[in-house]
């Protein structure tokens, strides 16, 4: 389903002593997927920064530049980290990710960004631990949360920072056993057992949920807005695209932006049959 969708030339692996951009754990495919099926025509450019288990806030600054450099529109980072602004050291990596956003911002890259599993007030985390969550807590990074049926999943951080919110599957129980209608069904790596062959599901798909799901969503609803706007105007700005976005959301929560769905849920179909940037 994705091979002619990944664009492998300018393809990067940033992880220590690990060349190859196969994806190990499974994430990036599951990430990579969702785009696919929401915008078809995108190309994807992965650049790895994380090996089997995590990964490394060196590693993904290098692939932000990099990504920026190499011409894309738009930067997925469905990933995340917590650093502390008390300590100089993280201090010191909290200040290299809001450069990196500044140099995308001024290249006119689109930032996206999860806001995070731990189902955390990151503002209020942000006043008792003075914590930021990494990407998603620097500014300008379109930052989204999670929903399900359009409420606040059980496990999304929320906060100030949120501007989108998007589906990203919750965790269910029915008489004591995980209901996967709950979840979102993905495309996982053909190379790996999905350890679900025993309930029928084929091998190249998983069940799974998170905001690292609800992220790449808007990153690829982003791409069909950039798309569609583009085609008439070669002369359109990000800002363009992202504003675009916003007016189409559906508002939830309380009326306008709030801390648990920012703008709203994204609705592409609104946005372009009912906008002009």
């Amino acid at each position: 389903m994705l091979i002619n969708s990944i664009n492998l030339t300018d393809a990067k692996s940033f992880v220590t002593d690990d060349t190859s951009v196969n994806d190990t754990n499974g994430h990036g495919t599951m990430v990579a997927g969702i785009i696919k099926q929401i915008a078809p025509g995108a190309k994807i450019t992965p650049y790895k920064v994380m090996g089997d288990y995590d990964g490394d806030s060196a590693w993904v600054l290098m692939a932000l530049i990099e990504a920026v450099d190499d011409g894309n529109d738009i930067i997925n980072l469905s990933l995340g980290t917590y650093k502390c602004k008390d300590i100089k050291s993280e201090r010191l990596i909290i200040k290299a990710f809001e450069r990196a956003m500044q140099y995308a911002i001024k290249n006119d890259v689109i930032v996206v960004a999860s806001s995070g599993n731990l189902g955390l007030d990151l503002d209020s985390y942000y006043k008792s631990e003075h914590m930021i969550h990494l990407p998603g807590g620097v500014k300008d990074v379109n930052t989204v949360s999670a929903v399900a049926g359009g409420v606040l999943t059980s496990y999304s951080n929320f906060g100030s920072d949120i501007q989108f919110c998007a589906p990203g599957g919750d965790l269910n129980y029915i008489d004591g056993y995980l209901d996967l209608n709950s979840l979102i069904y993905c495309l996982y790596p053909t190379s790996m057992d999905n350890g679900l062959s025993t309930i029928g599901i084929p091998q190249g798909y998983t069940f799974s949920y998170g905001t690292s799901l609800s992220a790449p969503c808007v990153s690829a609803g982003l791409a069909d807005v950039l798309y569609y706007y583009g085609s008439k105007d070669e002369k359109v700005k990000s800002k363009d695209i992202e504003k675009a976005l916003s007016i189409g959301t559906i508002d939830l929560g309380k009326k306008g932006k709030d801390p648990y769905y920012g703008e709203g849920q994204i609705n592409i179909y609104n946005t372009l049959m009912n906008n002009s940037y």
